[in-house]
């Protein structure tokens, strides 16, 4: 619990100073405030937002196709093969992201994929999708096949024990794949740098660049709008990935 409270603080602590270095104006030092806030920053992310809208769709879209890539594969997929997916995903992940992003960037260009959102759309999906197989490997294929036996007796068919028992018994796992799907494509730079090739700007790849520049306003401006969809999106998930009984006694 300490451990917890600690941890809290710290990034509690981190939000406060962004904040206030986003509203921040001429600040010399030694002032310990700004003597002049202002909103400049956030006036110009708001006069920008195809950043934001490409992070966001992007993030949306990469996590839906990777959930149902996943739930297509344990569905459909015996167990004994889990071991070739989970490795060529931790494979994708241990690699240094460079050396994909290189190799992904070439054959896009080939391709003519390059400087499209679909082809960065596809160079997220690569991490998207290994994370979330990951995280859904366990508890997807730990789920109990008595279930499916009494639903046979009821002559139930098979998308309507998905949809009305198994979906709602692992909705926990999928939310929490799913935040941390979201959480992995916003945090993607080098595919959308190099796939995105200047022409699919995010987040990300705005955040990098001012953090070089000296408007600390505008980079913890940006710095706040990239966390602010992924803290979001665990909250959801910590919500709606709550078990019905647990929602009965809140």
């Amino acid at each position: 619990m300490t451990s917890l409270i600690l941890l809290l603080s710290i990034y509690s602590a981190v939000i406060g100073v962004l904040i206030l270095m986003s509203f921040s104006g001429y600040w010399p030092f030694p002032a310990f405030l700004p003597n002049v806030p202002q909103a400049a920053a956030w006036t110009a992310i708001a006069d920008t937002p195809s950043p934001a809208f490409n992070s966001i769709a992007l993030a949306l879209t990469a996590t839906l196709i990777a959930l149902f890539l996943a739930i297509l594969w344990f569905e459909n997929i015996g167990k004994r093969y889990d071991v070739a997916i989970i490795a060529a995903a931790v494979i994708a992940l241990a690699l240094p992201q460079i050396m994909i992003a290189s190799g992904q960037s070439a054959l896009f260009l080939r391709l003519g994929w390059s400087g499209s959102f679909a082809g960065v759309l596809l160079a997220h999906l690569a991490f998207v999708f290994a994370y979330v197989a990951i995280v859904l490997a366990g508890p997807y294929r730990a789920f109990d096949p008595r279930w499916r036996s009494v639903s046979h007796g009821f002559n139930t068919s098979a998308w309507r024990f998905w949809w009305r028992v198994k979906l709602p018994l692992l909705r926990p796992a999928l939310a929490a794949a799913a935040a941390v799907g979201f959480a992995v494509s916003m945090a993607q730079y080098l595919p959308s740098q190099f796939l995105g090739e200047g022409r699919v700007a995010t987040l990300t790849t705005e955040a990098v660049t001012l953090a070089s520049g000296g408007n600390r306003a505008l980079t913890a401006a940006f710095a706040l709008a990239l966390a602010s969809p992924t803290a979001l999106a665990f909250l959801i998930a910590a919500r709606f990935g709550r078990p019905r009984w647990g929602l009965a006694w809140s």
